[in-house]
């Protein structure tokens, strides 16, 4: 037995399809080409250089820190007076 209202109900999700739906549909798969194109693209060489310089950078203070405890640890073996 099928309802009396049907037709109205197949306008209302048309309608719910058109308005809703296919925005989002819409929305996704530009998402998809923008993540597919950046990924095809690959790395800009600006960003390379960027990283580059960044792990210069933390193998300088990465070394100074080691010399920084290495001065502390040779002035508390120089000093009788502390036993800490």
């Amino acid at each position: 037995m099928l309802p009396t209202d049907l037709p109205e109900m197949i306008a209302a999700m048309a309608c719910f399809g058109v308005i809703v739906v296919c925005p989002l549909v819409m929305l996704l798969l530009r998402h998809q080409r923008q993540m597919a194109e950046l990924m095809h693209r690959g790395p800009v060489d600006n960003s390379l250089q960027r990283i580059e310089a960044l792990e210069h950078e933390v193998r300088e203070l990465r070394a100074t820190q080691n010399e920084l405890v290495l001065k502390c640890d040779d002035k508390k073996s120089l000093d009788p007076g502390n036993d800490s």
